[in-house]
């Protein structure tokens, strides 16, 4: 049916698979540790308010996230900037939120960080403007700048295991 995803995958050299839904990309690491799964341009329409990402693709965990539309266009935040989606779910073996991931997610109301996440890179999450609750992991050791820079934040709280904390990234005017 048109509804069933479509799976596309094409073995590299190096050798890593990609495979294609129409929501996601999923790339198997190199080291063959997990897949990072990338936001697909579907996202962009979609009418969900909760957004859930697997733990799983196949026998391997999703360990990595990040924003596929900035891979066409890094200027360009369109996949998720005007989504009705107010939440998202992340996997539980998530390692690294990548840099723009979900930058101008201008609904994202919440977002509960995994105790599995070690990194989230630069502007993550930044411009997120309703973005007023965040459950950081207990495993967090970097939070890189900018990473929350122009969120309505009322209160974070920082887990000791953190590290690195770039500039700007408590930016907000709720914040000080």
């Amino acid at each position: 049916t048109d509804s069933d995803p479509i799976y596309i995958m094409i073995e590299l050299s190096d050798p890593v698979a990609y495979y294609e839904d129409p929501n996601f990309l999923y790339t198997l690491l190199k080291d063959r540790s997990g897949y990072r799964l990338e936001v697909n341009y579907y996202i962009f329409n979609s009418p969900e308010e909760t957004m859930v990402i697997p733990d799983f693709f196949g026998d391997y965990p999703i360990t990595e996230v990040m924003n596929l539309n900035v891979l066409a266009d890094p200027n360009s935040m369109k996949c998720l900037a005007n989504t009705v989606t107010k939440y998202v779910i992340l996997p539980k073996y998530l390692k690294v939120i990548q840099s723009l991931t979900f930058r101008k997610m201008s609904n994202l109301r919440e977002i509960v960080i995994p105790d599995s996440v070690t990194d989230i890179e630069s502007s993550a999450f930044q411009d997120c403007k309703s973005l007023t609750k965040v459950v950081l992991s207990k495993g967090l050791r970097e939070i890189h700048h900018n990473c929350f820079k122009n969120t309505p934040l009322n209160e974070i709280t920082i887990p000791d295991t953190v590290e690195t904390i770039g500039p700007s990234a408590f930016k907000c005017k709720t914040i000080y």
